[in-house]
């Protein structure tokens, strides 16, 4: 079974999000995420204001919680079955805690804001 094609974009100014990116680039064994900066997104069309992370799932956006779980899924093997699990709690217990931690990111994590964090 050929695994589809996804895009997960990023902040790539945030620490948090850039350890997040290392965590699933060493499960994605297959190599289906192609990785690209939030602020490209934003130039592309209209993101929505949102500033931490989509993924693009044939061109299907998902966004907050919905987008890391969904993401979890689709990369397979243990992370599929807690992605299962987030997914299953509604979305509107489980944003909250999302906007929260994108909210205070930059602030418990830093900021990268030079040319080497694209």
């Amino acid at each position: 079974m050929t695994k589809q094609k996804i895009t997960l974009y990023y902040d790539t100014n945030c620490n948090l999000c850039r350890r997040y990116i290392e965590f699933v680039r060493r499960r994605d064994k297959d190599s289906i995420t192609d990785f690209r900066s939030i602020y490209e997104k934003e130039k592309e069309s209209n993101s929505h204001g949102i500033t931490s992370i989509i993924l693009d799932v044939a061109g299907v956006p998902y966004t907050h919680s919905t987008a890391i779980f969904k993401h979890w899924t689709l990369l397979g093997g243990g992370l599929k079955f807690l992605g299962c699990l987030g997914l299953a709690i509604p979305r509107f217990l489980r944003d909250p805690l999302y906007y929260f931690i994108a909210k205070n990111r930059y602030a418990w994590f830093g900021k990268c804001d030079n040319e080497l964090c694209e």
